[in-house]
């Protein structure tokens, strides 16, 4: 056992799949290490910065930054820090998010070695990585030759302009998503933002009796 163990803090959320992916790596990074010493309370992504980060001493903190509240509090303690979830961009401080066109790429090939023609992308139109995978998904579908439609209602049929808010099932019900999805060329392949988009398009498909993956297949990141 090392004399002296680092001290690293995580402010990661246990209400999204992706933070519990991101636990258990680190997890297994510092049981291979030995010599970190985990601090760590169960949140969700949005809490406010909790009381115990106002006087902790440590030597690092690894966090999924969504507001500037709680960016505010993390880099006020001036100590290494890397954030996992590069929404407010820091300056300064290095950051790790998923690659875009990389999870584009996936999707594209593996709609085509499945024979599907029809590309589509389906996301929370304004939320950061949602639109980033937009882009990443119609350019690879333009490098095979291409076009892939994107759902994009009219501003005022947006339903909220918050991402959870949009995430929550009874957004399945979007008139404007049903719409899009008739109208669609069929058989459809639609790469979904991430896997909350894909359960709402999947009820919209059950309540409009389009079969799938016969008239749309659907892949989420």
């Amino acid at each position: 056992m090392p004399a002296s163990r680092r001290r690293v803090a995580l402010l990661i959320e246990t209400s999204r799949s992706y933070g519990r992916g991101l636990l258990r790596g680190i997890a297994t990074y510092a049981h291979l290490r030995g010599d970190w010493s985990l601090h760590y309370v169960e949140r969700s992504l949005e809490e406010a910065p909790p009381a115990w980060l106002r006087n902790w001493t440590g030597d690092g903190i690894l966090a999924r930054l969504e507001t500037q509240e709680m960016a505010d509090a993390v880099m006020e303690l001036d100590i290494p820090l890397v954030d996992l979830r590069c929404r407010l961009k820091l300056p300064g401080v290095p950051a790790l998010d998923t690659d875009p066109a990389a999870t584009a790429a996936l999707a594209v090939e593996h709609f085509l070695q499945s024979g599907f023609r029809h590309l589509a992308y389906c996301g929370f139109p304004g939320v950061d990585f949602s639109d980033a995978r937009e882009s990443a998904f119609i350019r690879q579908a333009q490098w095979h030759g291409m076009n892939a439609d994107a759902f994009h209602p009219i501003r005022n049929q947006i339903l909220s302009t918050h991402t959870f808010r949009r995430e929550n099932p009874l957004h399945s019900k979007d008139p404007a998503l049903a719409k899009w999805l008739l109208n669609l060329a069929k058989p459809a392949a639609i790469f979904a933002c991430n896997d909350a988009r894909v359960r709402q398009i999947l009820q919209q498909c059950h309540r409009l009796t389009l079969a799938v993956p016969d008239q749309g297949a659907v892949l989420g990141v």
